[in-house]
Protein backbone atom coordinates (compact mmCIF):
# COMPACT_ATOMS: atom_id res chain seq x y z
CA UNK A 1 0.00 0.00 0.00
CA UNK A 2 2.77 2.53 0.57
CA UNK A 3 4.73 1.61 -2.98
CA UNK A 4 1.16 2.47 -4.07
CA UNK A 5 1.11 6.02 -2.25
CA UNK A 6 4.83 6.59 -3.56
CA UNK A 7 4.24 5.72 -6.91
CA UNK A 8 1.53 8.05 -7.09
CA UNK A 9 2.59 11.17 -5.00
CA UNK A 10 6.23 10.44 -6.57
CA UNK A 11 5.15 10.29 -10.18
CA UNK A 12 7.24 6.47 -10.29
CA UNK A 13 6.91 4.30 -13.03
CA UNK A 14 6.56 0.55 -13.18
CA UNK A 15 7.34 -1.97 -15.38
CA UNK A 16 6.20 -5.93 -15.68
CA UNK A 17 7.12 -8.76 -12.60
CA UNK A 18 5.90 -12.19 -14.18
CA UNK A 19 7.83 -15.31 -14.50
CA UNK A 20 10.87 -15.26 -16.80
CA UNK A 21 9.36 -17.71 -19.29
CA UNK A 22 6.31 -15.48 -19.86
CA UNK A 23 8.09 -12.27 -21.28
CA UNK A 24 7.55 -11.13 -24.27
CA UNK A 25 9.35 -9.29 -27.25
CA UNK A 26 13.04 -10.07 -28.23
CA UNK A 27 14.69 -7.01 -26.38
CA UNK A 28 18.73 -7.23 -26.54
CA UNK A 29 20.16 -5.63 -23.47
CA UNK A 30 22.01 -2.40 -23.46
CA UNK A 31 25.89 -3.12 -23.15
CA UNK A 32 28.25 -0.97 -21.49
CA UNK A 33 29.47 0.94 -24.44
CA UNK A 34 26.41 1.53 -25.71
CA UNK A 35 25.12 2.74 -22.42
CA UNK A 36 28.38 4.86 -21.54
CA UNK A 37 29.93 5.91 -24.43
CA UNK A 38 33.75 7.23 -23.56
CA UNK A 39 33.48 10.12 -26.53
CA UNK A 40 30.18 12.03 -25.27
CA UNK A 41 30.55 14.49 -22.72
CA UNK A 42 28.27 14.99 -19.58
CA UNK A 43 27.77 18.00 -17.59
CA UNK A 44 26.54 15.64 -14.57
CA UNK A 45 29.49 15.16 -12.32
CA UNK A 46 27.90 11.32 -11.36
CA UNK A 47 27.30 10.35 -15.22
CA UNK A 48 31.32 11.88 -15.78
CA UNK A 49 32.78 9.83 -12.91
CA UNK A 50 31.03 6.74 -14.56
CA UNK A 51 32.26 7.65 -17.75
CA UNK A 52 35.99 7.76 -16.72
CA UNK A 53 36.13 4.77 -15.24
CA UNK A 54 38.46 1.87 -16.63
CA UNK A 55 38.73 -1.90 -15.26
CA UNK A 56 41.46 -0.92 -12.63
CA UNK A 57 39.52 1.34 -11.12
CA UNK A 58 36.88 -1.61 -10.36
CA UNK A 59 36.38 -3.98 -7.71
CA UNK A 60 33.92 -7.15 -7.27
CA UNK A 61 31.65 -8.06 -4.29
CA UNK A 62 30.26 -11.12 -4.37
CA UNK A 63 27.47 -12.93 -1.70
CA UNK A 64 29.12 -15.62 -0.12
CA UNK A 65 25.43 -16.91 0.90
CA UNK A 66 23.08 -15.91 -2.15
CA UNK A 67 25.88 -16.22 -4.50
CA UNK A 68 25.50 -13.08 -6.57
CA UNK A 69 28.29 -11.08 -7.83
CA UNK A 70 28.51 -7.48 -9.65
CA UNK A 71 31.46 -5.00 -10.08
CA UNK A 72 31.31 -1.33 -8.44
CA UNK A 73 33.88 1.10 -8.51
CA UNK A 74 36.65 1.08 -6.01
CA UNK A 75 35.83 4.74 -4.50
CA UNK A 76 32.41 3.75 -3.36
CA UNK A 77 31.89 2.61 0.35
CA UNK A 78 30.57 -0.77 1.33
CA UNK A 79 27.99 -1.77 3.94
CA UNK A 80 27.11 -5.56 4.34
CA UNK A 81 23.90 -6.69 6.41
CA UNK A 82 21.20 -4.23 7.72
CA UNK A 83 20.79 -3.31 11.53
CA UNK A 84 17.67 -6.08 12.04
CA UNK A 85 20.07 -8.65 10.30
CA UNK A 86 18.29 -8.17 7.10
CA UNK A 87 20.94 -9.86 4.28
CA UNK A 88 21.72 -5.92 2.19
CA UNK A 89 24.95 -5.11 0.66
CA UNK A 90 25.00 -0.96 -0.32
CA UNK A 91 28.24 0.27 -2.14
CA UNK A 92 27.62 4.10 -2.71
CA UNK A 93 29.99 7.33 -3.80
CA UNK A 94 30.37 9.19 -0.86
CA UNK A 95 29.68 12.88 -2.65
CA UNK A 96 28.21 12.18 -6.29
CA UNK A 97 24.95 10.41 -5.57
CA UNK A 98 25.39 7.27 -6.93
CA UNK A 99 24.37 4.04 -4.73
CA UNK A 100 23.49 0.61 -5.08
CA UNK A 101 21.70 -1.63 -2.54
CA UNK A 102 20.56 -5.02 -2.84
CA UNK A 103 18.23 -6.44 -0.15
CA UNK A 104 17.15 -10.17 -0.02
CA UNK A 105 14.13 -11.32 2.06
CA UNK A 106 12.45 -15.01 1.72
CA UNK A 107 9.73 -15.48 -0.40
CA UNK A 108 7.49 -16.26 2.85
CA UNK A 109 8.01 -13.53 4.47
CA UNK A 110 7.37 -11.25 1.58
CA UNK A 111 4.00 -12.25 0.30
CA UNK A 112 2.33 -8.92 0.77
CA UNK A 113 5.29 -7.32 -1.25
CA UNK A 114 4.49 -9.63 -4.07
CA UNK A 115 1.31 -8.96 -4.39
CA UNK A 116 1.37 -6.04 -4.88
CA UNK A 117 4.35 -6.14 -7.15
CA UNK A 118 1.95 -8.63 -9.31
CA UNK A 119 -1.11 -6.67 -8.90
CA UNK A 120 0.76 -3.57 -10.33
CA UNK A 121 -0.12 -3.17 -13.98
CA UNK A 122 3.07 -2.79 -16.25
CA UNK A 123 3.94 -0.31 -18.74
CA UNK A 124 6.98 -3.16 -20.36
CA UNK A 125 8.04 -5.90 -19.81
CA UNK A 126 11.64 -5.70 -18.37
CA UNK A 127 13.70 -9.08 -19.14
CA UNK A 128 15.20 -11.04 -15.89
CA UNK A 129 19.23 -10.84 -15.66
CA UNK A 130 20.24 -14.51 -16.33
CA UNK A 131 19.92 -16.82 -13.50
CA UNK A 132 16.64 -15.21 -11.75
CA UNK A 133 13.51 -16.70 -12.01
CA UNK A 134 11.26 -14.08 -12.85
CA UNK A 135 11.30 -11.19 -14.93
CA UNK A 136 11.53 -7.99 -13.13
CA UNK A 137 9.49 -5.09 -11.62
CA UNK A 138 10.61 -1.88 -11.64
CA UNK A 139 9.83 1.71 -10.62
CA UNK A 140 11.62 4.72 -11.34
CA UNK A 141 11.19 7.83 -9.44
CA UNK A 142 11.16 10.90 -11.70
CA UNK A 143 10.58 13.57 -9.26
CA UNK A 144 12.29 13.07 -5.96
CA UNK A 145 12.49 15.63 -3.29
CA UNK A 146 14.85 18.79 -3.73
CA UNK A 147 18.20 17.44 -2.99
CA UNK A 148 17.52 13.90 -3.75
CA UNK A 149 18.57 11.80 -6.08
CA UNK A 150 16.61 9.58 -8.42
CA UNK A 151 16.19 6.45 -7.24
CA UNK A 152 15.48 3.46 -9.41
CA UNK A 153 13.55 -0.04 -7.90
CA UNK A 154 13.66 -3.54 -9.48
CA UNK A 155 12.54 -6.43 -7.56
CA UNK A 156 12.60 -10.17 -8.91
CA UNK A 157 12.35 -13.87 -7.41
CA UNK A 158 15.55 -16.21 -7.23
CA UNK A 159 15.50 -19.58 -4.96
CA UNK A 160 12.57 -18.87 -2.73
CA UNK A 161 13.60 -14.95 -2.43
CA UNK A 162 12.57 -12.13 -3.00
CA UNK A 163 15.50 -9.46 -4.08
CA UNK A 164 14.59 -6.14 -4.18
CA UNK A 165 17.87 -3.56 -6.38
CA UNK A 166 17.75 -0.60 -5.42
CA UNK A 167 19.98 2.42 -7.69
CA UNK A 168 20.46 6.03 -7.15
CA UNK A 169 21.64 8.76 -9.47
CA UNK A 170 21.40 12.03 -9.57
CA UNK A 171 19.35 12.14 -13.16
CA UNK A 172 16.81 9.92 -14.65
CA UNK A 173 18.41 9.41 -17.81
CA UNK A 174 21.06 8.12 -16.03
CA UNK A 175 19.99 6.15 -13.84
CA UNK A 176 18.12 4.45 -16.67
CA UNK A 177 21.20 3.72 -18.25
CA UNK A 178 22.83 2.20 -15.53
CA UNK A 179 20.16 0.43 -14.35
CA UNK A 180 20.03 -1.29 -17.89
CA UNK A 181 24.20 -1.84 -17.41
CA UNK A 182 24.07 -2.86 -13.69
CA UNK A 183 21.15 -5.74 -14.77
CA UNK A 184 22.39 -6.78 -18.24
CA UNK A 185 25.87 -6.89 -17.98
CA UNK A 186 27.15 -6.51 -14.30
CA UNK A 187 24.94 -8.33 -11.91
CA UNK A 188 25.40 -11.99 -12.16
CA UNK A 189 25.04 -15.35 -10.61
CA UNK A 190 26.56 -18.44 -9.29
CA UNK A 191 25.14 -21.39 -11.45
CA UNK A 192 23.00 -23.28 -9.31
Amino acid sequence: MVLVSVAAIGGGVFVGFRHASDVRGDAEPVTRAETFPHHAPHPDAGADFLLRLTPDDMTTYTDPVYGFSFSYPAAFDRVTGGADGTPVVRVAHPTLGLAISITIAPMAQSAARVAELTALSADYDQEAPDGVDSNVQAWIDESPAPGDPHQGQMWFARDGFLYQVVMEAPETDLLESWIHEFLYDNLTFLPR
